[in-house]
């Protein structure tokens, strides 16, 4: 009879454990689902979710100023934007933050910026195209983004940071600063092909 009392309690145990666990996948699949939701109708896009275990995968959609914007959320609060763009061949830009150990070295393309070179280290294939696109509005831009890292690379400008429930905003800095280096790419491609 105690045997038979055991294995019914641990069955209940196992059971309720399993009930607990899906209530809180639910509800933080829910909790996601509104963030994204509110981003993206503070962003004018559009919202998709996919079912992934053990929740669910939420992208937004948008056009920010005539360039397309994806952002997908990553593993652990991270949140990835990417930008379709037209660059010159073999080029490569990122922008980081400086790691602590960096803070007295110089970044290795200087934007004539002292705060932000304090702040952010950008490298680049071409450090002169670099500092001419990273003008005082897209320094602001990457500035209001935070704890960004950015790279421009195969067709394409990625960011990525982590985003947590309170820093709702940094959705939108970091769709705009990447709209914002996927315009001024774009744009100086587009002046450089007629010559």
């Amino acid at each position: 009879m105690r045997t038979l009392l055991e294995v019914i309690g641990v069955t209940l145990l196992v059971v309720s454990s399993f009930a607990g666990l899906v209530a809180v996948l639910r509800w933080h699949s829910r909790r996601t689902q509104r963030l994204w939701s509110e981003a993206a109708s503070r962003l004018g896009g559009e919202l998709r979710v996919e079912p992934d275990w053990p929740g669910v995968t939420c992208s937004i959609w948008v056009e920010i100023d005539g360039q397309s914007v994806e952002l997908r959320a990553g593993r652990k609060h991270e949140v990835f934007v990417t930008a379709p763009v037209q660059h010159p061949e073999g080029f490569v830009m990122t922008i980081h933050p400086k790691p602590p150990n960096w803070l007295a070295s110089k970044s290795p393309v200087s934007t004539g910026d002292p705060v932000f070179d304090l702040i952010f280290v950008v490298e680049s294939s071409d450090p002169e195209l670099c500092r001419a696109w990273l003008d005082d509005a897209l320094r602001e831009a990457v500035s209001r983004a935070g704890e960004v890292w950015i790279e421009v690379r195969g067709g394409r400008v990625l960011a990525r940071r982590t985003v947590f429930e309170f820093q709702q905003a940094a959705f939108d800095h970091l769709a705009r600063a990447t709209a914002s280096i996927a315009r001024k790419v774009a744009s100086h491609g587009q002046r450089a092909a007629p010559a």
